[in-house]
């Protein structure tokens, strides 16, 4: 017994008979009979009385109708239930971006494309900068947003990269620490300077360290991945200073803490990123809004 050939029985009774039937189906009268006649052989018993005028249900006909009819009822639903979720998978965008983007206006944006665009959902995913690129490779990502130095040393082969906005370089440390009397600091000058670094993200993280040991080769610099409210309490408590970005800087620190520029310091770019090869086209397209949101 099959799902189709219950959907034929169901459909001889709703409709009236097999030439009406067929028509609704789109089949030939002969395909159904043969499917009927297959059914009532395994079942062993005569579904329908036909003469040439009329078709009606025999008695096993009518023990099998309403088990039929809720088996092909059930059958409707999970179509209809796979339908709707294929509909929102296809209007549903995954993004994967390192975790600053509420700092950077990100989700403010987001939140504007779908008002623009109701029928699709973004589906925001916090990660670091190397699962971006991976899921970007094998197609788990629509589209990555993060932070990167520009030019890259490499380009990756398989990975467009397009840069939003642009961000300086500054000094975190406290009110207290002498060093952040000036408004602009040379690197040079952090020499006595205990750094603390956040190594959540070990890409973005080693912008700074390769910074500080190029200038300074025996820096202490502690990598950590404690929160920012932690980070703030060693800044203000040991009087240790970070090298952070300063739109970071100016949404994670304290007030008891006091940024500075870094002359001629490192700047990076907010960029976002998809597939060189095969770029989804939903992720092309919240890329082509964000590009001109952030242009304004």
């Amino acid at each position: 017994m099959t799902l189709q050939q219950l959907t034929y029985f169901v459909a001889i009774q709703q409709y009236g008979g097999f030439i009406a039937a067929a028509e609704e189906l789109y089949i030939s009268q002969s395909s159904l009979s043969k499917s009927i006649m297959a059914l009532e052989k395994e079942l062993q018993v005569k579904l329908f009385l036909r003469n040439s005028r009329t078709t009606r249900l025999s008695g096993s006909g009518e023990q099998l109708l309403p088990y039929a009819l809720e088996i092909t009822k059930n059958y409707n639903r999970i179509l209809d239930i796979c339908e709707n979720v294929s509909s929102q998978k296809e209007h549903q965008i995954t993004l994967g971006g390192i975790p600053v983007l509420h700092t950077y206006k990100v989700m403010d944006a987001i939140l504007r494309f779908e008002r623009k665009h109701s029928t699709y959902q973004t589906d925001v995913i916090e990660t670091t900068t190397r699962e971006v690129f991976k899921g970007l490779s094998d197609y788990t990502l629509d589209l990555g947003i993060v932070l990167l130095k520009l030019p890259l040393e490499k380009e990756p082969e398989d990975l467009m990269i397009i840069p939003l906005l642009e961000d300086d370089e500054v000094v975190v440390g406290s009110a207290d620490n002498p060093i952040m009397r000036s408004d602009k600091i040379r690197l040079e000058d952090l020499r006595d300077q205990i750094f603390i670094q956040n190594n959540k993200d070990a890409d973005f993280a080693k912008y700074f360290t390769n910074e500080i040991k190029t200038v300074h080769p025996q820096a202490v610099v502690h990598l950590t991945g404690i929160s920012s409210e932690a980070m703030n309490r060693y800044i203000i408590a040991k009087q240790w200073v970070s090298l952070s970005m300063k739109k970071i800087a100016d949404n994670l620190f304290e007030t008891e803490i006091e940024t500075a520029s870094v002359e001629n310091g490192m700047k990076l770019s907010l960029c976002v990123v998809l597939n060189k090869k095969k770029p989804s086209k939903k992720g092309m397209m919240l890329s082509k809004f964000l590009r001109v949101y952030f242009s304004k």
